[in-house]
């Protein structure tokens, strides 16, 4: 017996040995360093399970009779989870540093089996549903008996990953993780010619490169920019002087391309450099809409005022004075014009609302209604006067009809109108995204990303807010990890935050780890976002390093801006109500009305901002903000396939040193 070999693994799992000092202190990280030894890890040392708190191993106490600690029935369980967790990083580490890994998948194996035959699978999950008597609303309760013992564990969603889990069938199977390679090294990508080259700038840092393609085709700038011909184009409107602004041909000849146009026709008489972008644009200007296909209504923000001014000479018969306030979305009407005319009274309004306050109601898309007033026990009374608010509605629907008949009776009016709409509104040409050149290092090779995956993850590098309105099953929770990954490496974002639907938590959570095993997340599940750990997880939040703080939405509601920064936003509006006042002028006093009502509302709120005091998530969060996060881009609509017939983009809100990208569920947000 004592020549046979020993054998491959020992018949009962252990972890592999805990780093120490020379003194026999523990070395000691946090997840966003990639420690092996975290902050809130779980340990076997000297046969006693301890949890490190502030870089010490604290003994983890059972639950005795009125004592505190975790349950008795837990404590086997997290002996089990812990060889799992230290084999499972011990893989991944080997792999990533290119070195044998086949003992570790052994060692790993065993701990899982083992686990597995004790406790059954990792992320065995047991659904209830139970009625409230009262509303007879149904409540479902998702439980995880495996897993909730090891919630406080950073590590614990990566445990969660390696198992492919079936919650209709209880069934469980190990993934690729115990067989197969999960992580290569970064490939070399070989550059044979200038679009080689440019597909390797574009994933080296996310935009067009000149200097760096000719480092790597040993050409010059010249050289590279006349053989990648019209896949590249130097734009005039962001070029200046010596600074030279190129863009890839989907990003140039898409967007506004009228006013591109203009552009680049202006520079070209400048600059021959720029007639290829003229001859290009030209070709995908968007066909004229003919006035048949344009809506021309009263209170179109592009229509002009004179051609109003002219509808109420031509058709009411009265001149009158129409102003248009488009930042406050306004329009006022002289009404001093229809108070003796008859026709305002009687062909094109009421007695109680004449023709020039129909009109001042259609161009601001209002509902005339009118009231009459009588005494009541004393007191002023207001009631509505059907008939007489019917009669207002069908002259209101009269003027509007003849508006849109009248506006395009006129040759020379029909041919100025829908070149202005052609100009303004028909001006996009939606992008057709390409993300086949993405590598997105560090992801797992046993996933492999389809083409729209790839083209959604590009047009979230490219635009910063894309909506992915893909349906269930198409792989959202993967593109938003890899557009996470790949905007933290191009250094697009620092520390993003994906808030998601309380019962996608897990989902999203094990997944990101399946297609980015080494990420460094940090999870707010229930355990983690309790009230009494809040302020530790937003500490953990606030100074370390994070691929990403994955949150539910719920939970996110905690993380209120602090109030100077809600003020100083309000304090901006305020002011530039204040500004849009000083404009307008005080003979307007209909907009003058409507501006002063919406800066008392402002002002009001900014009242409450500076009387009420903001402790919902006390200062450790006041602290991960910054003020330079007033920005909050508006969400496009241009579909990442480039097809018109498919919406795919999502809002992202950059809230100062944070990226928040939020996952959708199929029920909505």
């Amino acid at each position: 017996m004592a020549n046979l070999p020993s054998p491959l693994h020992p018949l009962t799992p252990s972890a592999p040995v805990v780093p120490r000092t020379a003194a026999g202190r523990l070395i000691v990280g946090t997840a966003a360093e990639g420690a092996t030894v975290k902050e809130g890890s779980f340990l076997v040392l000297d046969g006693k399970m301890v949890q490190v708190v502030d870089g010490l191993p604290v003994p983890v106490q059972i639950r005795r009779a009125g004592s505190e600690g975790i349950p008795a029935k837990h404590a086997p369980i997290l002996h089990a989870l812990i060889p799992v967790r230290d084999w499972t990083r011990a893989v991944l580490r080997a792999q990533e540093m290119n070195e044998p890994w086949g003992a570790a998948q052994i060692r790993l194996k065993v701990a899982y089996t083992t686990f597995k035959r004790n406790f059954g699978p990792i992320n065995l999950t047991s659904i209830s549903i139970s009625t409230d008597p009262k509303t007879g609303a149904e409540r479902e309760t998702v439980r995880r008996p495996n897993l909730q013992p090891f919630l406080d564990d950073p590590d614990c969603w990566l445990v969660s990953s390696i198992e492919h889990y079936d919650e209709e069938t209880g069934t469980a199977k190990p993934g690729q993780i115990f067989n197969e390679r999960v992580i290569h090294p970064p490939a070399e990508r070989l550059v044979l010619n200038a679009a080689d080259a440019l597909a390797v700038t574009l994933h080296e840092v996310g935009c067009v490169d000149l200097d760096r393609m000719a480092e790597l085709l040993g050409k010059s700038r010249d050289e590279v920019v006349a053989e990648l011909g019209e896949a590249v184009f130097l734009n005039p409107a962001l070029s200046m002087g010596a600074i030279e602004m190129w863009e890839t041909a989907d990003a140039y000849l898409s967007g506004p391309v009228r006013t591109k146009l203009a552009a680049a026709e202006t520079a070209a008489a400048i600059d021959a450099r720029y007639t290829r972008n003229v001859e290009a644009l030209r070709r995908v200007q968007p066909e004229d809409l003919r006035p048949s296909d344009i809506t021309a209504r009263l209170g179109s923000p592009w229509l002009p005022t004179r051609d109003v001014e002219t509808f109420s000479a031509e058709v009411i018969g009265v001149q009158t004075h129409v102003r248009h306030t488009v930042e406050a979305a306004v329009w006022s009407v002289d009404l001093s014009r229809f108070e003796n005319a008859a026709a305002a009274t009687s062909e094109w309004g009421t007695a109680r609302r004449h023709a020039g306050l129909l009109l001042q109601d259609a161009l601001n898309s209002s509902v005339p209604q009118i009231w009459d007033t009588k005494w009541q026990d004393g007191k002023e009374v207001r009631e509505l006067n059907a008939k007489e608010t019917e009669a207002a509605k069908e002259r209101l629907l009269r003027i509007k009809e003849s508006f849109e008949r009248w506006v395009w009776t006129d040759p020379d009016r029909t041919d100025r109108l829908a070149r202005l709409y052609n100009d303004r509104f028909n001006n996009l040409v939606p992008r057709a995204f390409d993300g086949s050149h993405l590598l997105l290092p560090g992801a797992s090779n046993v996933i492999t990303l389809r083409a729209h995956q790839k083209r959604a993850i590009w047009r979230i590098i490219c635009t910063g807010n894309t909506y992915l309105a893909h349906c269930v099953g198409a792989g959202k929770t993967f593109v938003l990890a890899a557009a996470v990954m790949e905007q933290k490496r191009l250094g697009l974002v620092t520390k993003p935050i994906m808030p998601v639907p309380s019962h996608c938590l897990a989902q999203a959570s094990r997944e990101f780890l399946m297609l980015y095993p080494n990420a460094r997340i940090l999870v707010a599940d229930e355990q983690n976002f309790a009230k009494d750990k809040r302020a530790r997880f937003l500490a953990r939040a606030a100074t370390g390093i994070w691929d990403c703080i994955i949150i539910t939405h719920s939970a996110f509601k905690f993380l209120a801006a602090p109030a100077w920064f809600e003020r100083g936003l309000v304090a901006e509006q305020v002011q530039a109500y204040e500004d849009l006042l000083a404009k307008v002028g005080g003979d307007d006093r209909f907009t003058v009305k409507r501006i002063e009502h919406a800066k008392e509302v402002l002002e009001a709120k900014l009242e409450a901002l500076t009387t009420t005091a903001r402790s919902a998530v006390g200062p450790v969060a006041h602290s991960c903000w910054r003020p330079a996060a007033a920005a909050y881009p508006p969400c496009a609509r241009t579909p990442s396939n480039g097809s018109s017939n498919t919406v795919t983009t999502m809002p992202e809100t950059h809230r100062g040193n944070y990226s928040v990208i939020y996952q959708q569920s199929s029920g909505g947000w």
